[in-house]
């Protein structure tokens, strides 16, 4: 998983490879976020047609006024250097439900991404 920054967020999302881009944003202080990054890792293997990065607000202040980002957590999608969807997901907020958030979440992501 890719760590996107100002400096290369339009490099990373604007590849025109013909693979789908996602973008993680997240903030430290934020909690289903946290919850977030714990199941990155599985659902990034169950997406292997899909090229990961992730970032903070923190580390994208830039574009983080450019896209109008208002909260957070955030995955955005881009193929070929357009953007497919944005979506908010408050995800989990307790630990026993991130298994049945995952699948959930991946759920939406394979919508998007078709």
């Amino acid at each position: 998983m890719e760590h996107i920054t100002d400096k290369n967020f339009k490099e990373f999302t604007e590849k025109r490879d013909g693979r789908t881009k996602a973008v993680k944003v997240g903030a430290e202080w934020c909690s289903p976020c946290k919850m977030l990054d714990k199941a990155l890792p599985e659902i990034e293997k169950a997406t292997p047609k899909i090229d990961w990065g992730k970032c903070s607000l923190s580390d994208i202040p830039d574009t983080t006024t450019e896209l109008k980002i208002s909260t957070v957590p955030l995955i955005v999608f881009y193929r070929n250097g357009k953007k497919l969807s944005g979506m908010v997901d408050s995800f989990v907020s307790k630990k026993e439900h991130l298994e049945e958030g995952t699948k959930d979440l991946l759920k939406t992501i394979k919508r998007i991404i078709q």
